[in-house]
């Protein structure tokens, strides 16, 4: 079996990987086809973004967008409820792409609570505004800083953002989100753990396992093709003196793909 890491390596490696993500896309959309339209006619109610935004940020499947959204914003929920109230809460979804969490954070929060979202894409903010109610949405830039006050968040989301990022910008960005986050915060974070070892090259996984981030660059940053890998030391050094360990899950393998870390973190 060919490791697809050594694919996307050569796709990088001659400037194709952003092509052959739209020749993904065009597959995606005529295999799921079918299976959409039906989504969309029975529920007719149901607000979808455009189909490549939607592939962009996560799958080209409705049903999982919709309700698989709506399944990671009650985990994430139920992982908050473990440590702080969540009512009359502030509530940050840092790099929310088309809201497939956001939109129902709300629903999920009692009291007076203020939901925000983040997003890089301004394609993707403009659309969230629009179409997305009781959440107050931004556009961010790919440094920081965000345009929130310091402390002005009582939780901060971030799922599979860290996995699109440069090195200095993992930095940055830790930085950045200690400030808005009030003292003795939640932060919670998705990272590509060692799970993904096996999509790595050989080169990749010495760096992996020496404990160093590995970035596949010749990418667009933020965009879903522009890869980096979090060993556990990597993170846990990066947080160092900022954030407390709450809790630490290392994905694994299921039969829809590779699951990442998460990371239940406290501010200091």
């Amino acid at each position: 079996m060919i490791n697809t890491g050594y694919l996307t390596f050569i796709f990088r490696k001659f400037g194709l990987i952003h092509f052959t993500d739209k020749v993904k896309f065009l597959i995606k959309k005529n295999v799921n086809r079918i299976r959409n339209k039906k989504f969309k006619e029975g529920h007719p109610n149901i607000i979808l973004p455009p189909d490549y935004m939607m592939f962009e940020a996560f799958k080209l499947d409705y049903e999982k967008y919709y309700y698989g959204g709506k399944e990671v914003a009650e985990w994430v929920i139920n992982l908050v409820k473990k440590y702080k109230k969540t009512e009359n809460i502030h509530i940050l979804d840092w790099g929310c792409g088309p809201a497939r969490v956001t939109r129902h954070l709300p629903d999920l929060l009692a009291g007076n609570s203020f939901v925000c979202g983040t997003d890089y894409n301004k394609k993707t903010i403009d659309w969230c505004a629009e179409n997305v109610s009781n959440v107050n949405f931004v556009i961010n830039g790919m440094e920081p800083p965000l345009t929130y006050e310091a402390k002005m968040f009582d939780v901060v989301i971030s799922i599979s953002i860290f996995t699109h990022l440069s090195e200095q910008n993992h930095k940055n960005w830790i930085e950045e989100l200690y400030r808005i986050i009030k003292n003795d915060g939640i932060l919670i974070v998705t990272t590509a753990g060692k799970a993904f070892s096996k999509v790595l090259t050989a080169d990749e996984k010495v760096l992996f396992n020496s404990g160093k981030l590995v970035t596949r660059l010749q990418a667009k940053e933020g965009h879903r093709v522009f890869a980096s890998f979090q060993p556990i030391s990597y993170f846990k050094n990066l947080i160092l003196n900022k954030f407390s360990v709450l809790e630490l899950k290392e994905g694994t393998t299921k039969n829809w793909g590779i699951e990442q870390d998460y990371w239940v973190l406290k501010k200091n």
